[in-house]
């Protein structure tokens, strides 16, 4: 039976950041193939990277790299990407969801080549229906083609539809989708922004709390 709080029956996650802490990993890759680049970064530079595909990262840095840049970029992430684990209630949070007969997935911004080198030890087949990645469409988020895709693929509506990531680029690409949005910050260190997202998460379980139709902190509507 369905959880009565829920009122979406499709759910979809951003990954990186929503589902599974990334953060380090990919800013220690990005820092590494730069300076190889002979490009100098901080970390703390190269936050504004995380959540977009590495074209949009590229033109946010104002670069422009030789072609093997890819490459060099996916090598380096070969040492560090095993250090990806779920946040903490998110694998719980996951497989109620799928007991409650709720259909569960992901649109991502990370290619499905990376997912199959670096996350099998994650067992998305174990808690997704459908995973949506980078190479499935053209125009990637904020833009809602990718949502779109997901929808389509599933031949559902935006109106049973919400998807909740953490980054202004997931509540602008749900938005633009006519799906409900939810913002995740579970994974956040600063938890004082609502962004415009319709829901607020502030821990996996409160997908379920009391607080509004999907467990959450409603702000909208």
């Amino acid at each position: 039976m369905r959880d009565a709080q829920m009122k979406y029956q499709n759910v979809i996650f951003d990954l990186d950041g929503t589902l599974i802490d990334t953060d380090n990993a990919v800013l220690k890759t990005w820092e590494r193939t730069l300076r190889e680049c002979s490009f100098g970064y901080s970390q703390n530079e190269l936050q504004r990277v995380l959540g977009v595909t590495e074209q949009a990262a590229l033109r946010a840095l104002n670069i422009c790299p030789d072609e093997k840049f890819s490459n060099k970029w996916m090598r380096n992430y070969a040492l560090f990407g095993g250090e990806a684990k779920y946040f903490a209630g998110v694998e719980e949070m996951l497989l109620r969801l799928k007991r409650s007969c709720h259909t569960v997935g992901v649109v991502t911004s990370r290619y499905r080549s990376e997912c199959d080198l670096f996350f099998t030890h994650l067992q998305f087949d174990k808690y997704f229906d459908l995973v949506v990645c980078a190479d499935d469409t053209e125009r990637h988020k904020p833009f809602p083609a990718p949502l779109q895709k997901y929808m389509s693929l599933l031949k559902t509506c935006p109106c049973d539809c919400i998807y909740i990531g953490d980054m202004p680029t997931d509540i602008r690409c749900a938005k633009a989708a006519e799906t409900a949005s939810g913002l995740a910050l579970w994974g956040k260190k600063n938890k004082n922004t609502t962004g415009d997202a319709d829901y607020i998460f502030y821990h996996p379980a409160d997908v379920f709390g009391n607080a509004g139709p999907c467990g959450a902190e409603r702000v909208r509507g």
